[in-house]
């Protein structure tokens, strides 16, 4: 790994720490500093998103690949690396997320102890009505932050504030492919079955990873993502 550099974005609370560095000739990333405390910045991660909007458009890039801390630049030619990373730099604080660039998703979705068996716990320990809980999910438009944990798995945030809750202190063994759940500012869809920490509060029978199509992935980082509440 070559360290390149530590600069400077500022915010309006204040200056956040960014570190660039190459993986390899055609590969480098910007990450926050390792010190970065998300729970007592303002940094707002959406900023990779945007770094993604204005770099996809460019045939300089193989893929890129923002995740909660950083974002990896793959690009097609060692020549372009400096003037990308100069770029970035020195353009960081003008690039802004446009929700009016990403590709938007509505997810049709059941809510309800039948479906999602942590509704009533959550809702207890939220002190919130079961109705509550499900018009203020299904009103949010998500953004899927980044991918992880399993193929299709998209990380959509923020979540509301009403409705944010620590992850289960004994993980499930199982989880039912297509549930909807929530741990702390996230929401997420379990893309199969699957061991899981999250809280299942519905479930959906949309198809997130299907690897026989050219693009296996239902999502991608800086889509937006609606739940829609069904019916039973």
């Amino acid at each position: 790994m070559q360290l390149h550099g530590l600069f400077v974005i500022i915010t309006k609370n204040g200056s956040i720490m960014m570190i660039d560095y190459c993986l390899s000739p055609t590969v480098v990333v910007f990450a926050l500093e390792p010190s970065f405390d998300r729970n007592t910045s303002s940094f707002d991660p959406r900023v990779f998103l945007a770094i993604k909007q204005r770099c996809q458009h460019s045939e300089d890039f193989i893929d890129i690949v923002p995740t909660a801390t950083s974002i990896t630049l793959y690009l097609s030619s060692s020549s372009k690396r400096k003037k990308w990373q100069e770029y970035l730099k020195q353009h960081w604080q003008d690039l802004h997320f446009s929700p009016e660039q990403a590709r938007h998703h509505r997810i049709p979705t059941h809510y309800g102890s039948r479906f999602g068996q942590d509704l009533e716990h959550v809702c207890e320990q939220l002190r919130i009505s079961q109705d509550t809980l499900i018009s203020l999910h299904a009103s949010q438009h998500f953004v899927v932050q980044f991918m992880g944990f399993l193929p299709g798995f998209g990380y959509l945030g923020d979540l509301d504030r009403r409705l944010q809750i620590p992850r289960k202190e004994t993980p499930l063994t199982h989880v039912p492919k297509g549930s909807v759940a929530i741990a702390e500012h996230m929401s997420a869809i379990y893309p199969k079955v699957s061991p899981g920490g999250w809280h299942l509060i519905g479930h959906t029978d949309v198809c997130l990873f299907d690897p026989t199509k050219s693009k296996p992935c239902l999502f991608s980082p800086g889509d937006i993502v609606q739940f829609e509440a069904v019916n039973d």
